[in-house]
Formats: structure tokens, C-alpha cells, sequence
């Protein structure tokens, strides 16, 4: 039978990996919404019962389903596809564990996606080991959001998605970076987004990210060069020759960019990528 899909409901895709210091704070985030017309989809990658850990914190609310993958440590690209199957949602939205959503979020990206199908907002990096508390992205209003703007960004984006623009699931072959290729399907598919100059969520950087785990480093350069590979070969659902030739102009340049800051940081540099970025002058946000 197939699934009946709900119009305007907002489907959260959660994936949960030794969550259960800060995932209630997350879905508190998401019960908080202005927009209450949502389903949050959390599932586990780890085995445990986030039911059971969200009743204790008494976040259990009858619009969160479960999910578990089928074995442990399957990665975040998985266990959003098993969420994206389950979703029941006109609307998707990721959402990681350790991050949240301010109150007007899912409102104002369903609003403001009306044209193209597709939203985002600026993001606050907070966190222990983030470099500033502040918006990230420097654009001057709300706008239309493209290719050229994306490239720019260093950290993250949360787009939300309408169905009809995502045209396959995440990759889960790319081990990092799978979520900027799936950004950039919707991207291409839409034409541009519509960009929020105002800050409505949070990202969250601590020892515990994905990004600063131990190991990252050698990650991000097999991701850069196994993307490239991909997308000199099958095309990773790129539609056009134009779109894909950009696509590997932007790997292409995080993949040197990555491979100089850890020269530089052989060499004693002291601090992130995006201080080193920061650092050469370019522009970057």
C-alpha cells in the first residue's frame, strides 16, 4: 500500500548516537515549535530506547515515532533514509540530536518556501570549542539563496525540504558530506532558496561532533576524494553537466583547502578549519 502523505505537516528527521546527554533538549526544541503541525522521527543508531530516555525526561509526546537501524554505527546518512521512508510529512527537516530549533523555525522556513520548495535560515554556532556565537552567514537580508552562496559556507546548513524536490535519499556511501550533496540535488532541483537572514537554530560544536572526533581528518580526505570519484562517474543524481561541473569545482576546492590546513597544522598552526580559512583572507562565512 502506499503511503498517504500529509499536506503540511513537517516531518523531523532525528538521528540519535549516544544522544541521551542532550537529546532532550533538541526535541524540546521541536515541541516548542509555533508551528505545531509536525511529526519528529528519531532513530537510533545505537541501540538504545530514546522512548524509554525521553519518558524519564518527560518529553514523550504522542507526534514522536521510533526508529532503530539495523546495526550499530550505520552512520547518520542511514538512519535519516530509514526516517525519510517512515515520513509521513508534505515537508522534511533534519535535525541532528545535539542541536535545536528556536521557536518560530519551522513556521517561518514553511512560509518563506512557498516559491521554490525550499528554505533555510542563518544558524548560531554555539558550543564549547565554537570560534563565535554569532550568525554566520554575512548576507544583508532575506534573499534568494544559490549555487554561488552556498559555496561560501563553512559550517552546516539546515534547509527545510517540500517532497517534490528531493529527488533520492543521502548518500550513504559518502561518509562525510553526504548532507551538502543532499542540499545541493534540492538546490539545483529548486534554483535557489529562500534565505532567512535571521538566526533560528543552533549549531552545537563540542569534542563529541562528528567533525572534531578523533580520526576526522582522515575521514574528510577518503570523503573528498571517493565524492569526486562518484561524481566523475555516475553523477550522484546531479541533472545536468553544468551543475555537476560547479559540484566538483566546490569539492575540488575544499579538498585543497582541507590539505593545506593540515600542513598548517603539522607545521604548529593553533586552531579549527574555519580559523585557517578565516585566516588566508577569503570569502568564506
Amino acid at each position: 500500500m502506499q503511503k498517504k502523505i500529509t499536506p503540511g505537516l513537517v516531518t523531523i528527521l532525528m538521528p540519535a548516537f549516544n544522544a541521551e546527554a542532550f537529546i532532550a533538549e533538541a526535541v524540546n526544541s521541536v515541541r516548542q515549535q509555533s508551528l505545531q503541525n509536525w511529526e519528529l522521527i528519531i532513530i537510533a543508531d545505537d541501540g538504545r530506547d530514546y522512548a524509554h530516555i525521553l519518558q524519564q525526561q518527560q518529553m514523550l509526546d504522542e507526534r514522536i515515532r521510533f526508529a532503530v537501524t539495523e546495526r550499530h554505527q550505520s552512520g547518520p546518512n542511514h538512519a535519516r533514509n530509514i526516517g525519510l521512508r517512515m515520513a509521513l510529512g508534505e515537508w522534511i527537516a533534519p535535525l541532528d540530536a545535539d542541536d535545536v530549533y528556536y521557536p518560530a523555525r519551522l513556521e517561518t522556513l514553511v512560509a518563506a518556501a512557498g516559491d521554490t520548495g525550499l528554505a533555510l535560515d542563518n544558524v548560531n554556532v554555539t558550543g564549547a570549542i565554537a570560534s563565535s556565537n554569532n550568525p554566520v552567514i554575512s548576507l544583508p537580508g532575506d534573499q534568494a539563496f544559490g549555487f554561488d552562496e552556498f559555496r561560501k559556507c563553512l559550517v552546516p546548513l539546515l534547509f527545510i525540504f517540500h517532497r517534490d524536490i528531493i529527488s533520492r535519499e543521502w548518500d550513504e556511501d559518502v561518509v562525510r558530506g553526504a548532507d551538502t550533496l543532499f542540499n545541493l540535488r534540492a538546490l539545483e532541483q529548486a534554483g535557489h532558496a529562500c534565505f532567512i537572514a535571521s538566526a533560528l537554530h543552533e549549531y552545537r560544536v563540542h569534542n563529541q561532533s562528528m567533525c572534531h572526533a578523533a580520526g576526522a581528518e582522515d575521514l574528510f580526505v577518503q570523503a573528498y576524494a571517493h565524492t569526486l570519484d562518484r561524481l566523475k562517474g555516475d553523477g550522484l543524481g546531479f541533472q545536468t553537466q553544468d551543475f555537476r561541473r560547479k559540484v566538483i569545482a566546490q569539492i575540488e576546492e575544499k579538498q585543497t583547502l582541507n590539505q593545506d590546513f593540515l600542513e598548517a597544522v603539522a607545521r604548529g598552526f593553533k586552531g579549527n578549519y574555519q580559523n585557517y580559512v578565516q585566516s588566508l583572507g577569503m570569502e568564506f562565512w
